[in-house]
């Protein structure tokens, strides 16, 4: 009911999302569950509201950090493939990664008329984002998803998805590699890993 109103455009937040969860991890990472990424894509509505909010966590899922997201373009996103180029920068190496399916339904409807050079996050205004402003739209949509009190940020979410590479490869090199991180140890970390572990 709730999910309905907000698509509708009412500015609600679902107060039955009440019960947390705590997963064991081996060190203090705060990576968000399979079920916390959920709450958040319910907590990133389309339609009547700004979908550049939903754009924000669709490139986190993607392995962009905040600086990166600001940059991304129309043209660095291939929906045919299913992924999209981040530039990276002086902490993250260029790569191409996998979106996820529900990122390229979202980044369908975002990219619907605009142009090649055009930034794929903006302001309201149409201009490009400041990486605060980045930050911003994703403390919304953990608001609406009503796991604001978790600390969820973007590495939050790049986390998940590179300790679900992890997990599937065992290679914690695949998931260094998806971050665009130079040192393995930055993963191990990010992921929430006992050096030991991974090593």
């Amino acid at each position: 009911m709730y999910k309905a109103a907000r698509e509708l455009g009412y500015e609600i937040i679902d107060p039955t999302i009440d019960v947390v969860v705590i997963h064991d991890r081996t060190v203090e990472a705060n990576l968000c569950s399979d079920a916390d990424v959920e709450r958040l894509r319910d907590g990133a509505p389309l339609g009547l509201f700004d979908v550049s909010w939903s754009t924000v966590l669709v490139l986190a899922e993607a392995g962009g950090t905040n600086g990166e997201i600001r940059n991304v373009r129309v043209s660095d996103v291939d929906l045919d493939e299913g992924v999209v180029r981040f530039a990276g920068n002086a902490r993250v190496d260029e790569r191409v990664n996998e979106l996820t399916e529900w990122g390229v339904v979202v980044l369908r409807e975002r990219l619907h008329g605009l142009a090649s050079e055009e930034f794929v996050v903006t302001n309201g205004d149409g201009r490009q984002c400041s990486e605060a402003t980045i930050s911003q739209m994703f403390k919304h949509i953990a608001n609406y998803a009503n796991l604001g009190s978790r600390g969820f940020n973007i590495n939050s979410v790049r986390g998940w998805r590179a300790k679900a590479i992890y997990d599937e490869t065992g290679r914690i090199q695949d998931a260094a590699l998806f971050l665009g991180n130079r040192s393995l140890d930055a993963t191990v970390q990010l992921v929430g890993l006992e050096w030991r572990e991974s090593a």
